[in-house]
C-alpha cells in the first residue's frame, strides 16, 4: 500500500479535481413568488437515467414547492423548472421531521428546456454500496444559504458551493443516530473546525446544502493514484450538536425510480433491487 496523507489537509486539497469533476452536476434550488425576491431552499444532484432527466434531493426539500415556483441556478442565471416531484412517505404518519430517509426526486418535464443538461451525471456515476471497511472517506458538495448571494441592481444571484472532506462516522455514532450503515452515511463534520483553503477554520451552516451529493472516495488515501469517487448519498441533515452530516444512500432514490417510473428500469439494469 503507498503511504497515506499526512494531514486531513493534504486530502482536502486532492479532493479539488473531484469537486471541479461533479460540482457541475450539483446545483442549488429556489422557492419563486410574485413581488418576492427568490428563496433558495436546497440542494439536488443532476442525474440523467435513460431519456428522463432526475433532479437526486431530500423529501423535506420537495415539500417547500407544493404551491410555489420552482427554480434551478443554471450556468447564467436562474431557470425555472416543470417537473414532477416524488418523496418517500414519513412512516406511520409520523412529520416529515421525524422522517429518517428523506428521499425525493424532481423528474424534468420531457419537453421544458434547460441550459444544463450537459452535466447531467449517468447511473455509472452510482455506487450503491460501498465496502464496509473502517476509515472510508466521503466528498460533500452542496450549496449552503448563507453563501447565496442576490444582486438587486443587476436582478442576478450569485451561489457559492462548499467542499468537504470527512471521515465515516463510526458504528457507535451511527448506533446513537439510530441509523444503520446500511441505509445512511454519517459523516464526521465539525463546521467549528474544518479545512479550506485558508487553513482550518469555521464555516458556515450547512443549512441549504439539503439534496446536495455524498460521494464515496475509493482511493483517498492513495497519493499515487488519480481520485476515484461515486455518488453514495444525498444530504439530509446536519446535526450540530453531534458534529455530523447525514445523508440517505442512493440506494432509496432507486427505489423510488423503479416504482413511480417503470419506464426507466430498463436503464437501471445492474443495479440490485433495493
Amino acid at each position: 500500500m503507498n503511504p497515506p496523507f499526512e494531514n486531513h489537509d493534504q486530502l482536502w486539497e486532492r479532493a479539488d479535481p473531484l469537486a471541479l469533476r461533479f460540482l457541475p452536476a450539483v446545483r442549488p434550488l429556489f422557492r419563486g413568488r410574485r413581488k418576492h425576491d427568490p428563496e433558495h431552499i436546497g440542494t439536488c444532484v443532476l442525474l440523467r437515467v435513460g431519456p428522463a432527466r432526475l433532479l437526486l434531493t431530500a423529501a423535506h426539500v420537495i415539500d417547500e414547492f407544493l404551491s410555489d415556483d420552482m427554480l434551478i441556478l443554471g450556468d447564467a442565471a436562474l431557470e425555472g423548472i416543470k417537473a414532477q416531484g416524488v418523496r418517500n412517505d414519513p412512516p406511520n404518519g409520523k412529520p416529515r421531521a421525524d422522517d429518517p430517509i428523506d428521499a425525493g426526486i424532481l423528474r424534468i418535464e420531457a419537453d421544458h428546456p434547460l441550459g444544463i443538461d450537459q452535466h447531467f451525471l449517468t447511473p455509472a456515476a452510482i455506487s450503491i454500496q460501498e465496502p464496509t471497511y473502517q476509515n472510508r472517506t466521503y466528498l460533500a458538495l452542496g450549496y449552503p444559504t448563507k453563501k447565496t448571494l442576490l444582486d438587486r441592481v443587476l436582478r442576478r444571484i450569485q451561489a457559492y458551493p462548499v467542499k468537504y472532506v470527512g471521515s465515516a462516522g463510526s458504528i457507535d455514532t451511527h448506533n446513537g443516530l439510530g441509523l444503520h450503515p446500511s441505509t445512511h452515511v454519517v459523516v464526521d463534520f465539525d463546521r467549528k473546525h474544518v479545512a479550506t483553503d485558508e487553513g482550518v477554520r469555521a464555516v458556515v451552516s450547512p443549512r441549504g446544502m439539503s439534496g446536495g451529493g455524498v460521494w464515496w472516495w475509493r482511493n483517498a488515501e492513495d497519493r499515487y493514484v488519480l481520485p476515484e469517487a461515486r455518488l453514495t448519498a444525498i444530504i439530509t441533515e446536519h446535526r450540530e450538536r453531534k458534529r455530523v452530516l447525514i445523508a440517505t444512500r442512493v440506494r432509496y432514490h432507486i427505489a423510488i425510480i423503479r416504482k413511480h417510473w417503470p419506464d426507466l428500469v430498463p436503464f437501471l439494469e445492474g443495479f440490485p433491487i433495493p
